[in-house]
C-alpha cells in the first residue's frame, strides 16, 4: 500500500511538497503554491537541511516576484543569505538576484552595492550579467564613460569563457551607447563584429537585434 504524504519520511516529504508547490506555480496558483513550500520550509528546518531550505526560499522568493512583491522576494533572498554566510556557501547567486530585484524597484544604489558584493564573493555565478547589468545602471545614468568601462570587462570576460552570446549582447549594447556619444566608428565596429558573431551561431533573435541596431546606424548618418 503507497504510503500517504503524513506516513512519509521527513524528506519524501519536503519533495512532495516542492513538487506540489512547482506545479501550482506553473498554473499561476500562487498562494497555493506558497502554503506547500512553507510546508516544505519547516519540515526542511526541523531536520536543518540547509540545502532544501536554501532551495525552498528560493523558491518562494520567486513565487513572491511573480505576484509582483518584490520587496517581500527580497525578504526570503536575505533569509537564505543568512543560511549561506552562517554555513560558508557560495554567496554570488544570491547577492545577484538581490540586486536585479533593486534593479527592478529602481534603488540604483541598493542594486550597485548588492551587485559589486557579488563580484567580489567568488566563485561569482553569471558574471558577465552582473557586470552588464551595472553597466546599464550606469547608462541610466547618464554615466556613459563608466558604462562603456563595465561594458568592455564584461566583454573581456565573456571572450575569456568563449561566451559567443554575451558578447554579442554585451557589443550591441556597447554600440548604443558609442552612437549616444556620436562615435560612429566605434559604434559600426563593435556593430558588426556582433553581427559576425550572431551569424556563427546562428541565433536569429540575436542576428535581427544587431541588423536593426545597424540600421538605425545607418539611418541616423544619412539623416546628418
Amino acid at each position: 500500500m503507497k504510503a500517504s504524504l503524513r506516513d512519509s519520511p521527513s524528506e519524501e516529504r519536503i519533495l512532495e511538497y516542492k513538487g506540489r508547490g512547482k506545479l501550482l506555480l506553473e498554473n499561476k496558483q500562487e498562494n497555493q503554491a506558497i502554503d506547500y513550500f512553507q510546508k516544505a520550509l519547516r519540515l526542511a528546518r526541523e531536520i536543518q537541511n540547509v540545502s532544501e531550505q536554501c532551495d525552498i526560499l528560493r523558491l518562494i522568493s520567486k513565487t513572491y516576484q511573480s505576484k509582483g512583491f518584490l520587496l517581500l522576494s527580497v525578504a526570503y533572498l536575505r533569509q537564505i543569505l543568512k543560511l549561506e554566510f552562517d554555513n560558508k556557501l557560495p554567496t554570488s547567486k544570491t547577492l545577484g538576484e538581490i540586486a536585479f530585484i533593486f534593479q527592478r524597484l529602481g534603488q540604483l544604489d541598493n542594486a550597485l552595492t548588492y551587485y559589486r558584493l557579488a563580484l567580489n564573493n567568488p566563485p561569482i555565478e553569471k558574471e558577465t550579467v552582473i557586470l552588464n547589468n551595472i553597466a546599464g545602471i550606469y547608462e541610466s545614468r547618464g554615466n556613459h564613460e563608466k558604462s562603456l568601462e563595465y561594458y568592455q570587462i564584461a566583454l573581456d570576460e565573456s571572450r575569456d569563457n568563449g561566451d559567443l552570446q554575451s558578447q554579442i549582447e554585451t557589443l550591441n549594447n556597447m554600440g548604443v551607447i558609442y552612437m549616444v556619444l556620436h562615435q560612429r566608428d566605434k559604434a559600426k565596429k563593435v556593430y558588426n563584429e556582433a553581427l559576425s558573431l550572431a551569424n556563427e551561431i546562428g541565433d536569429s533573435q540575436l542576428i535581427n537585434t544587431v541588423k536593426a541596431n545597424l540600421k538605425d546606424f545607418e539611418d541616423e548618418i544619412i539623416e546628418n
